[in-house]
């Protein structure tokens, strides 16, 4: 990893691991909560706090090139400055990485602010991802097909983009002959047609399907080249997929139940056809007027109060019991679908976590004109959360951390947390609300596809459609909505 101020990072991490190991997790979370105060006296604790802080947004981690190195090496070892640490036992102590540890040394560690460097710690905190694939590389049994890994670490960073998917074919152990063929530095093809190469290596292996929700004309930053059933692994992704490989299975999708897959070559090299069913049209879609990638103090606030805008959306539009989903409360049904309805463990999501949902909106919009008084990197910061408590009160103040600790076990499909939105609220003509990309328009269909997990926005252009991404839809998550009678083939470019 480099230089750094290893042995203050280490002795941090380490001094974590054993307090949560063996006094619990109740009093480590009392013990980081000391932090604030501590660190503005205790010069020794807020030299490893930002030590910490620059080893948990060490880029290596989120480097594609390390998954290769990881998982294919027969052993390996952490180098950090003058520290050499066994992997098994580095991977050991980051398990402590998560809840209030996390929140604390992200608003201490830099004056960027808690939401900005708690994102930078993705890399670390995907380290599970990378064991689990280690083990599985090594055993017969292994899920090691091209598609499989794509999935999981097709998000990870590259130099040169075509590497992203370069790196992760040289652990791909299915067709790895075929694969290799991809693989040439010495050829002047460009990154579209290495995208639509790999495509079409998917497709006559029947894995296209498998990450079709990852493709669609709907996501920033598309590439206008490539047909919208081809997936360009090159850009950025926001937001978590809806279908994630290593979920518990109680919180996965299965949307189109069993139905076989059928995805085959078309009449021209950009074109596919792909068997499945029209469930309806969009009518509608709750405005989400934020700029991609240029954070600003208005773009935080749009995305605080977004729950309000879709509930007062779906109350122009619905009933205020929602049909499909055994007469639920049109409230209740809001804040499931902003959430997918689902925990990182539980699905459909405990009653609880709508409150603590509104709870933390009402708290976001109560902040006012003081929110807005702040620049939007620096919102979380130390100084504006003692100006915020003094001014709401303690008891306030404790209601909203309770609320906000419970909310981190979940994903808002609206924000990312990189000040983007993935995915926009919707209601459709026969009265279904759900969470789409947010390139979808009014008009467009919702659809399943045989063999997607999730449902899919279809764009009807002539004789043909075309993907907008991956969606969810409130009521037809388990396979309510197939119906065999209306299925039909679409031809997609």
């Amino acid at each position: 990893l480099g230089n750094g101020p290893a042995y203050l990072a280490i002795n941090l991490m380490f001094e974590l691991h054993m307090v949560g190991q063996f006094m619990g997790d109740a009093y480590l979370t009392h013990h980081v909560g000391g932090f604030h105060g501590r660190q503005k006296t205790d010069l020794y604790l807020h030299a490893r706090i930002k030590a910490l802080h620059e080893l948990l947004q060490h880029p290596w981690f989120q480097r594609v090139w390390v998954v290769q190195e990881v998982v294919a090496a027969k052993e390996v070892t952490v180098c950090y400055g003058q520290q050499l640490i066994p992997w098994t036992t580095f991977y050991e102590k980051t398990k402590v990485f998560s809840g209030p540890v996390v929140s604390t040394i992200a608003a201490l560690g830099s004056n960027k602010g808690a939401l900005h460097n708690a994102h930078s710690y993705l890399g670390i905190m995907s380290l599970p991802l990378i064991v689990a694939y280690r083990m599985e590389y090594t055993s017969v049994f292994g899920p090691n097909s091209i598609s499989y890994l794509l999935r999981v670490f097709g998000a990870r960073e590259a130099k040169w983009p075509r590497d992203k998917v370069f790196a992760l074919i040289g652990i791909s152990k299915t067709y790895a002959a075929d694969l290799k063929q991809l693989v040439d530095y010495k050829k002047t093809t460009t990154e579209t047609e290495i995208m639509l190469d790999l495509a079409h290596f998917l497709l006559d292996h029947k894995e296209a399907i498998d990450v079709l929700d990852f493709a669609g004309i709907g996501s920033h930053g598309y590439n206008l080249d490539l047909p919208s059933w081809a997936v360009d692994w090159t850009v950025p992704r926001s937001g978590m997929p809806l279908y994630t490989e290593f979920a518990p299975e109680t919180i996965k999708y299965h949307a189109t139940k069993n139905q076989r897959a059928h995805m085959i070559r078309g009449s021209s090299r950009r074109e596919v056809i792909v068997r499945g069913q029209l469930v309806d049209r969009i009518a509608s879609i709750a405005p989400l007027p934020i700029r991609e990638g240029n954070p600003s103090d208005s773009t935080i606030a749009t995305l605080m109060s977004y729950p309000n805008t879709a509930l007062t959306h779906a109350r122009r539009q619905l009933p205020e019991s929602y049909r499909h989903m055994h007469s639920q409360p049109l409230a209740e049904a809001v804040w499931r679908t902003l959430i997918g309805d689902r925990t990182h463990s539980a699905r459909p999501a405990p009653p609880h976590y709508g409150a603590a949902l509104l709870a933390q909106v009402e708290m976001m919009l109560s902040m006012g004109a003081l929110a807005q008084s702040f620049q939007p990197s620096q919102i979380m910061t130390e100084a504006n959360l003692s100006r915020l408590h003094a001014q709401l009160g303690e008891e306030r103040v404790r209601q909203f951390q309770e609320a906000s600790q419970l909310l981190q076990e979940i994903d808002m499909l609206y924000d990312d947390s990189k000040n983007q939105a993935p995915l926009v609220f919707c209601t459709t003509e026969k009265g279904w609300m759900g969470m789409v990309p947010r390139g979808s328009e009014v008009d467009d269909w919702v659809g399943l596809l045989w063999g997607m997990h999730v449902p899919c926005v279809l764009r009807e252009v002539g004789t043909r459609w075309r993907v907008v991404g991956g969606a969810y839809v409130h009521g037809i998550m388990d396979g309510e909505g197939v119906g065999r009678e209306l299925e039909r083939d679409f031809r997609v470019v």
